[in-house]
């Protein structure tokens, strides 16, 4: 009987790479000689030298079932899987294996909770000479939230070197990686281009440090210590090498070298509870401000003379790291530093920790610390939560030789790099700038012919609300339309709710037509109203544009792109511009008295909704099409034929409403800012919509 054919198809990083090698390893081990395993991936020489492995013509009969595999799930389920109906704890591991089995129905164990690297014993050959411990100080740039600090990097080398122990830095020199050198080490930043030298640099080490990278899960293929700062985007349970969550199930035989895995979840807002999957620290370039600006850092540290890290990284110390490797000494882990009986040993925690009393010498091992929660104390530091009271602490003997720390010295390479190596651009080395919001050349200059069209009227009135002691919000957003509009072009209102002094100062520093201010929160859409309807103050452009004090333009061009967007539909009926979206009243039990709020005012004309995924209306019809609230345009004439907005609104649904106003009134709105590539918001969990909140006056329930 010929064996079925499998195709594994994943092509992300390395890490992923080396981490899928276990899912091909169990299949085999659960099904022995019923399939042969193709894998579709990047890093192909991982593959080397696997006896799991095979290659076929797919085209080739039996004809090969193709999966493509990832652990993408557990970023939206919080680093759950639901097994047998029940949400459970996995490893980004065994999410490999999870994700086979739901796509294919061949349930998977994990055996052994580790990858499955092989060396031949040719690459087994030392390429270095003497102990050290790998640290990776850097990573890519599309994930800067798992960088640490560079310099307490730095400061884990110095400690370590004046306890005798020499680092080794290892990293990648691709075009989107940075590795800031460091001193006192040997570095072998682009000397490991070959996934499989970095693998024999690992494999002969006494340990890595690194952030969540590759480097963990390579010291876990082959049993190595391993101090991990991790910081608070990732769940301890999905990433760390550690029995203590069973994450790989109950079929994993246990850890062999347990991990040091230092996370800070439960101690910040912003990972209270898991991981925050946040991807860059801080914005890098434009698209940070607008389609990804949800994937920013909420609470990110900005150090003089460093680049900024995330707060959960920062509360991570060298100290916690240093300690962390110590430990695996104290443990006997790892054969000690030197030849004495004595084992150094750092408290875990820090040194308020209180101290036990001295154990017998022969006193029995004690286990490892497996994962590290920092927690804060009462006099501001923070140290290890957990199964650090009950460690003994070892101290070196005195003695003159013993308190003279080893010169610490480059180490030699013996075996050359498999491949050329690459040496760092100079960018490379260090940290990019954060993206300024500050645009360098104010007040632009510009013409903005394009406003000359008799359909735009050479002006456009632009309406900013802005909302309590958010000051610095009115003027990113205030500094955005003044920097991008000519001030002969512009007609710029402010109404604020909550005014507090300093936005109010700040209001009246710049040239406004008219500021609406109130020392009480009058509510989103009631201000709104009396500033379209003020008889004192009219309206006197063709065209208007609304913006929220969260939201800003990312490029000087979005008020060409508005007019000319405006100028393309405006004679097929399209009034109003903005970012798309629907509202489907079949949500609601009663879809009939929901309706019948929009029925009873007095702009309904008696057209019916539209019908779910068409444009077209009928009696059936329940779905409204409307512009995201937080900035739109639209025509001056058609806002006041469609009395906009609503004299019934208060704060929330708003931009539904002034929807099904539109399209009462005979109007079409057309897609424009898709993406936030023109104007950027951020979404509610990263610290849009603040304030008040209320329900839809047509729920059912409000």
């Amino acid at each position: 009987m010929s064996k079925q054919r499998l195709v594994i198809r994943h092509r992300w990083a390395l890490g992923d790479t080396v981490l899928l090698t276990a899912l091909i390893r169990d299949i085999h081990l659960a099904y022995p000689g019923k399939y042969d395993i193709k894998v579709d991936t990047h890093f192909r020489n991982v593959w080397e030298n696997n006896p799991y492995v095979t290659s076929f013509e797919d085209a080739a009969r039996p004809r090969p079932v193709k999966y493509d595999l990832s652990w993408g799930d557990a970023m939206t389920s919080a680093s759950h899987a639901v097994v047998g109906g029940k949400k459970v704890k996995r490893h980004i591991l065994a999410w490999y294996h999870h994700d086979f089995a739901k796509k294919s129905g061949i349930e998977v164990p994990v055996t052994t909770p580790k990858p499955d690297l092989h060396l031949s014993q040719d690459e087994k050959r030392r390429r270095l000479e003497g102990r050290y411990w790998v640290i990776v100080a850097g990573g890519k740039l599309d994930l800067t939230t798992k960088h640490w600090h560079n310099h307490r990097c730095q400061e884990v080398v110095d400690k370590l070197a004046a306890k005798g122990i020499h680092c080794v830095q290892t990293g990648a020199v691709n075009k989107n990686h940075v590795h800031p050198p460091l001193r006192n080490v040997t570095n072998l930043v682009g000397k490991t281009e070959n996934a499989r030298d970095l693998w024999n640099i690992i494999l002969h080490a006494d340990g890595v440090i690194c952030g969540v990278t590759a480097g963990m899960h390579i010291a876990a293929a082959f049993d190595k210590p391993c101090v991990v700062y991790g910081g608070g985007r990732e769940d301890p349970w999905f990433e760390a090498y550690v029995d203590d969550y069973r994450a790989f199930g109950n079929a994993a035989k246990s850890v062999a070298v347990p991990h040091k895995f230092l996370h800070t979840i439960g101690q910040l807002n912003c990972c209270q509870d898991s991981g925050c999957w946040k991807r860059r620290t801080v914005a890098l370039d434009a698209a940070d401000r607008t389609k990804k600006v949800s994937t920013l850092c909420r609470q990110p540290v900005r150090p003089e003379n460093s680049h900024p890290v995330p707060e959960c990284m920062d509360l991570i110390t060298s100290d916690h790291v240093v300690n962390a490797v110590m430990e695996y000494y104290d443990d006997q882990m790892i054969p000690p530093i030197r030849a004495t009986p004595a084992i150094l040993k750092s408290s875990i925690a820090s040194t308020s920790v209180p101290t036990a009393p001295e154990p017998p010498p022969k006193a029995g091992r004690r286990a490892a610390v497996k994962t590290v929660v920092l927690a804060p104390q009462s006099d501001g530091e923070w140290v290890a939560d957990g199964d650090v009271k009950a460690s003994w602490v070892y101290w070196p003997e005195e003695s003159p030789e013993a308190s003279k720390p080893e010169p610490v010295v480059e180490l030699d390479l013996v075996r050359k790099p498999s491949v050329e190596s690459r040496v760092q651009n100079a960018h490379q080395t260090v940290h990019p700038p954060e993206l300024s919001s500050d645009n360098p050349k104010k007040r632009i200059k510009r013409k903005l012919s394009v406003m000359d069209n008799p359909l735009i009227g050479g002006k456009m009135t632009v309406f900013l609300l802005c909302y309590g002691p958010h000051t610095n919000l009115a003027k990113r957003s205030c500094e955005s339309i003044l920097d991008t509009i000519p001030p002969e072009r512009l007609d710029l209102r402010v109404g604020v709710n909550e005014a507090c002094k300093p936005t109010v100062d700040y209001l009246r520093s710049i040239p406004a037509t008219k500021l609406y201010l109130n020392t009480e929160n009058k509510y989103k859409y009631p201000l709104m109203r009396e500033m379209f309807w003020d008889e004192k103050c009219p309206i006197t452009t063709n065209y208007l544009t609304w913006f929220d004090d969260d939201t800003w333009s990312v490029t000087p061009r979005w008020i060409d792109d508005l007019c000319e967007t405006i100028i393309a539909n405006h004679h097929y009926n399209y009034r109003m511009f903005g970012t798309l979206m629907s509202h489907d009243l079949a949500i609601y039990k009663n879809t009939q008295l929901s309706a019948s709020w929009f029925k009873r005012a007095q702009w309904y004309k008696g057209r019916n909704l539209r019908v779910r995924g068409q444009k077209a209306e009928a009696p059936n019809g329940s779905v409204i099409d409307f512009a995201v609230g937080w900035c739109w345009a639209l025509e001056v004439a058609a806002m006041r034929a469609a009395n906009i907005p609503d004299v019934r609104l208060r704060h929330n649904g708003g931009d539904i409403t002034i929807g099904e106003q539109m399209h009462q009134a005979g109007y079409l709105i057309q897609q424009w800012n898709r993406g936030k590539s023109l104007i950027a918001c951020p979404s509610k969990a990263d610290g849009g919509r603040r304030g008040f909140s209320e329900r839809f006056q047509w729920d059912p329930k409000a």
